[in-house]
């Protein structure tokens, strides 16, 4: 049985009157640019594979945009961040700046408000609480891949350490690399084919995809795609899950900037084996 509100004090109610008040107002403002960070592109991936209704969350391109629409400015630099419109008064807004949080808040809404969505739950049923942990987990390890390969990347590269003012250092970065081995990628290759629908994301399957899915092909395609190889290779499990995320043909982003790739080029040759 559905609840009647849900964690943002959203209710049948207040949805109706909010239609009412205010019909071209959105609850949900997503600030994720420039699209191809990886963050940001979690939930631009979310959002499309789960079909949200563009009515319900505005994916803003740019500054310029958002003050076009009258929605308040980006707040500081982080990206993505989200502002959500109180319900009970609409104009004001509470500010999401943690990516998993907004995977988290948009299913816990779209659990609550059955017109959010057409496709089901992202973590799981709700009753199979073993596999809800094990989606957290997964989520989790998302998480730690992408913070320990960019904490990587800056102990690395001469050209980020230079812009910090500092300089690289190599075994640092190779201790982080140690890191991302032993408490992501091995545990990920162990679990994978249990969380995983692998068939099921390869062939498109409505719902196969859970939203530690959709960060974990996040991550990697940042890793990948940032340092212009693949740094993850050599575990079986997580190269096919990385397959059946390709043959999906999840939705396409812009090219990294040939001036932030060039950050992230040298550092890989002479830190990941």
């Amino acid at each position: 049985m559905r609840p009647v509100g849900n964690s943002f004090g959203y209710s049948s109610y207040h949805n109706k009157l909010l239609q009412i008040i205010l019909p071209m107002t959105h609850r949900f403002i997503l600030y994720a640019y420039p699209d191809w960070l990886p963050a940001g592109r979690r939930i631009r991936i979310y959002l499309a594979e789960k079909r949200i209704s563009p009515s319900l969350v505005y994916v803003a391109e740019s500054d310029e945009d958002v003050k076009a629409k009258g929605y308040p400015p980006k707040r500081g630099n982080f990206s993505p961040i989200m502002a959500i419109s109180r319900p009970d008064k609409p104009t004001e807004y509470i500010w999401v700046e943690q990516s998993s949080a907004m995977l988290e808040m948009l299913e816990d809404y779209c659990d609550a408000n059955s017109d959010a969505s057409p496709v089901p739950s992202f973590r799981g049923p709700e009753d199979d609480i073993i596999r809800r942990a094990m989606i957290r987990g997964v989520l989790y390890w998302a998480d730690t891949l992408f913070e320990l390969f960019a904490v990587n990347a800056a102990f690395g590269s001469e050209t980020i350490a230079r812009a910090r003012g500092t300089t690289a250092n190599q075994r640092t970065a190779k201790d982080m690399e140690a890191a991302v081995r032993f408490r992501v990628l091995e545990p990920l290759e162990k679990v994978l084919p249990e969380v995983a629908d692998f068939s099921g994301i390869a062939e498109g399957k409505e719902g196969a995809m859970t939203i530690a899915d959709i960060a974990l092909f996040a991550s990697w395609e940042y890793c990948a795609g940032l340092c212009g190889k693949d740094p993850l290779s050599g575990y079986p499990n997580f190269s096919r899950f990385i397959d059946a995320c390709r043959r999906r043909k999840i939705l396409p982003k812009e090219e990294y900037p040939a001036l932030v790739k060039g950050f992230a080029l040298g550092w890989l040759d002479n830190v990941w084996d």
